[in-house]
């Protein structure tokens, strides 16, 4: 059995970007309620 964790977290977002000639980038990024997201799997051989 092969078990894995990994992790994820909200503030490595990027602020900025690329977007068409002439128009402002709008995303959603999470501002100061950061979060850190853990996962588990396993893997039978």
């Amino acid at each position: 059995m092969f078990i894995d964790e990994a992790a994820a977290k909200t503030n490595m977002v990027r602020l900025y970007g690329w977007g068409p000639r002439g128009e402002r980038l709008h995303a959603h990024a999470p501002a100061g309620h950061w979060n850190t997201t853990t996962m588990i799997s396993s893997i039978r051989l």
